[in-house]
């Protein structure tokens, strides 16, 4: 198996599409069952925001839950790279802090399908980080690609008009 560092703009695009769809879910009673609920209770329970206009979100308890993970995930794959080649590069692999906020544009922001590619990615790429600190940061992303996979399929045509066993 290899590794690869990934590039930051897709961590920059991971971290805008998850706090843009946990605004726009913040402080509503109702859903509709193809929108991402789920990280609601993933990054925060209660929350109370608006949609901010871009490129700008107002940082709650959630949208700072959402940033540190995005953070973890690139420190699990500068962990895993560094853990993977470390006899090519020695300590060469500094943990290069990540920009995800003030940037001059805001990234692409990722529909659902390519969201639970980009964390599939993430997860491949990051599977040989051996720090004991990544547990829960792994969870959460194995919980992600579950809920977006369900999200998926269960909006698919074929899914919904497949009959009851």
């Amino acid at each position: 198996m290899s590794v690869a560092l990934l590039e930051d703009e897709k961590y920059q695009s991971l971290y805008w599409g998850l706090a843009e769809r946990y605004v726009k879910l913040c402080g509503r009673t109702s859903w509709h069952m193809n929108e991402p609920t789920f990280l609601l209770s993933i990054f925060e329970p209660k929350c109370k925001n608006t949609l901010a206009e871009a490129p700008f979100i107002k940082e709650t308890d959630g949208i700072k839950n959402i940033r540190y993970f995005v953070l973890d995930l690139h420190l699990m794959n500068q962990f895993a790279f560094k853990n993977r080649y470390s006899h090519r590069y020695d300590n060469e692999i500094s943990t290069i802090p990540l920009k995800l906020t003030d940037l001059k544009k805001k990234p692409k922001i990722l529909n659902n399908y390519a969201l639970l590619k980009c964390l599939h990615c993430i997860k491949y790429n990051s599977y040989e980080a051996k720090e004991n600190n990544i547990k829960n940061t792994f969870e959460k992303l194995n919980n992600l690609i579950e809920e977006f996979t369900a999200l998926i399929i269960n909006n698919l045509p074929e899914y919904q008009n497949a009959s009851w066993f």
